[in-house]
């Protein structure tokens, strides 16, 4: 089992706790949970972001989109992982709980929309390396966009489905996620259904916009 998900909460140093593994381990960081509760889950369903393929050896360290899936799983078990005000936490979970992730796409994500599902295969196709509902910081404060993709600058770039607009709750909880990327400086992209007509015209472009590479 895989247990998380975790904050360093030191500098790294030698001997922290000395008698820590046996002594084989002296090199250390003291973290902290980032929720109220800890989230676990089987080794079996991340060993393609955490080891090595040839001889299964976990790695000591994750980065770019292994780091960012190894979170996304995370996020999908994990309603409370969003920690704004408590209005913006009841909206997201609210969210979570109504819909839930249903839906696989080619590359294995398990997102919650057909739409949903026809932007994830759409970035698969153009060989885009991309993460579904990672975590994120604006600041100090936790966010989880749709999808999380790089640009050339090495830039985060989100991107967010907006679909159910007639919903009350959906645009409380739409206009909140704006904000925060306004406030932050965060690069998003805005798709609706209207851009799932060509997507290779309409989602391409958005993506040229941003920098990000095409294959």
């Amino acid at each position: 089992m895989i247990y998380g998900v975790w904050f360093s909460d030191s500098e790294g140093a030698k001997d922290i706790e000395p008698d820590a593994w046996n002594g084989h381990y002296r090199y250390q960081v003291r973290v902290k949970r980032a929720g109220t509760t800890m989230q676990s889950l089987p080794k079996a369903n991340v060993w393609r972001f955490i080891c090595l393929p040839d001889s299964g050896r976990v790695l000591n360290r994750l980065q770019g989109d292994r780091a960012h899936n190894l979170l996304q799983h995370f996020a999908h078990i994990k309603f409370e992982a969003v920690e704004f005000e408590r209005g913006f936490d009841i909206v997201e979970q609210d969210y979570r709980r109504r819909y839930s992730a249903d839906y696989t796409t080619q590359d294995g994500h398990h997102v919650r929309s057909k739409s949903e599902m026809v932007i994830d295969d759409f970035l698969y196709s153009k060989r885009i390396p991309h993460a579904y509902e990672p975590v994120i910081f604006c600041g100090l404060q936790k966010l989880i966009p749709d999808f999380l993709v790089k640009n050339s600058e090495d830039e985060d770039v989100c991107i967010e489905y907006w679909g159910m607009l007639d919903d009350e709750s959906y645009r409380k909880r739409m206009d909140i996620k704006k904000k925060l990327y306004t406030s932050h400086h965060i690069r998003v992209i805005d798709v609706t259904d209207s851009d799932l007509r060509s997507p290779d015209l309409f989602i391409q472009q958005k993506l040229r916009n941003q920098k990000v590479p095409l294959r």
